[in-house]
């Protein structure tokens, strides 16, 4: 009886090893599963973080960035203007525009001296990011070359052009998330130099940039 008992004892034995080393083969699919958890993403997919930069479209402004407002013609100064050409004609005038990535505000001022007719237009492109990709591209696409440099935030530019009955001096300057331009139109009679444009149009722009809203 006692051999009987010693033999159950010794089947049962390897039967329990037989069916742990069977059960031994689920382990490469446990960490099989277990990797495609934890492997990056495949290719083509971006994955999602908290600090990706926000796309176009969004609303989110850079620390110190510029805010949009709907009351832009109250930052802007033609005080520079009104030196060389004279009083403004009637109010200035505000638009508004939303873009993709950005909004456009647009200040437009007349004024008159012995009279001879100005135009001053002043835009303020306030991105959702950094301005410089859009600054760069219209520096590259400036119709009249080479341009003004100008010592102005962290960059400006600009440039004379001249038509039919006028002469235009544009001006392009960029911080931040902002791009601002000041647009001058005069006719070619205005005794103002392109020395005395460039000037007063850089300093329409160094006194909006002083007064636009930050975030």
């Amino acid at each position: 009886m006692i051999a009987l008992g010693a033999v159950a004892v010794v089947v049962a034995i390897v039967i329990s090893i037989v069916a742990t080393s069977g059960g031994s083969s689920d382990e490469p699919t446990i960490r099989a599963t277990r990797s495609a958890a934890t492997a990056p993403p495949a290719a083509g997919t971006a994955p999602t973080t908290p600090d990706a930069p926000p796309g176009p479209g969004a609303t989110a402004i850079p620390a110190g960035g510029y805010r949009p407002t709907g009351t832009f013609c109250r930052s802007v100064d033609f005080a520079p203007i009104v030196a060389l050409y004279g009083k403004a004609v009637k109010s200035p005038t505000t638009a508004h525009a939303d873009k993709t990535g950005y909004s456009l505000f647009t200040c437009t001022g007349n004024f008159a001296k012995k009279g001879v007719p100005v135009t001053v237009d002043v835009k303020a492109m306030v991105f959702n990011g950094p301005a410089g990709s859009s600054y760069d591209l219209a520096k590259k696409n400036a119709p009249a070359q080479p341009v003004d440099e100008i010592q102005l935030a962290s960059g400006a530019f600009g440039y004379v052009t001249t038509g039919d009955g006028y002469r235009t001096y544009q001006l392009w300057v960029h911080d931040k998330n902002l791009q601002l331009g000041v647009t001058v139109k005069a006719t070619p009679a205005t005794p103002p130099t392109r020395d005395q444009l460039r000037d007063a149009a850089a300093k329409v722009a160094a006194a909006t940039l002083r007064k636009l809203p930050h975030a």
